[in-house]
């Protein structure tokens, strides 16, 4: 079994997004490592980009199909997440950063195992933080200093630890609704309660 994506190339549609599905489709098929989403192979022909991976599920979808409950939920949850942290700790040794964590950007194989995909926005820690283009608007998720750039730039991998707290936030509550949600815990199990406030700087107490 295979997962196959793909992106239109038809007539119409946004170059800076079938810049971004090329530049994602370059980066996972240099970038090999058991927590990364594993790349087959890939065609692109007039009308569509296709991409070959392993087998699996979005995250997103997974987590409908199986919402984590219970002391197994937060098991299968905490491993997962340090599944991404390994992968985002070989992007880092790599000189990279990932700029787009998130839900959508996570994939679950048969066996459970979470693998990091979404490459797209991948970039050079020395190319800084990038910039919102004018076309791109603002997310809850977006970390402080990409929506308030009076902030500082802080570490390169900042911004991706602070996704990364939006997505254990996501998990067990929903779409996050605005950047101030996070400071309700909302069902965060209490194992998951003093890194997800390390990640996003809340205050547990």
């Amino acid at each position: 079994p295979v997962s196959v994506f793909a992106h239109s190339l038809g007539p119409g549609v946004d170059p800076g997004a079938t810049a971004l599905a090329r530049a994602g489709l370059k980066r996972l098929r240099s970038l090999r490592h058991p927590n990364i989403l594993g790349y087959l192979d890939s065609l692109e022909t007039e009308q569509c980009l296709y991409l070959v991976t392993e087998a699996v599920t979005p995250l997103r979808r997974h987590l409908r199909l199986h919402p984590p409950s219970g002391d197994s939920g937060e098991q299968e949850v905490a491993w997962g997440l340090q599944r991404l942290l390994t992968a985002l700790a070989f992007l880092g040794v790599s000189g990279l950063v990932h700029h787009a964590l998130g839900l959508d950007a996570v994939f679950v194989d048969p066996g459970g195992e979470w693998k990091l995909g979404g490459l797209e926005r991948v970039a050079a820690t020395s190319e800084g933080t990038p910039t919102r283009p004018p076309s791109d608007p603002p997310r809850p998720q977006d970390p402080p200093e990409l929506s308030d750039p009076s902030r500082g730039k802080g570490d390169p991998w900042a911004g991706d630890m602070w996704r990364l707290g939006c997505l254990i936030w996501e998990v067990f509550n929903g779409p996050l609704p605005r950047p101030g949600a996070l400071r309700s815990f909302g069902k965060l199990p209490p194992g998951l309660i003093p890194p997800f406030s390390e990640l996003v700087a809340a205050d547990p107490g």
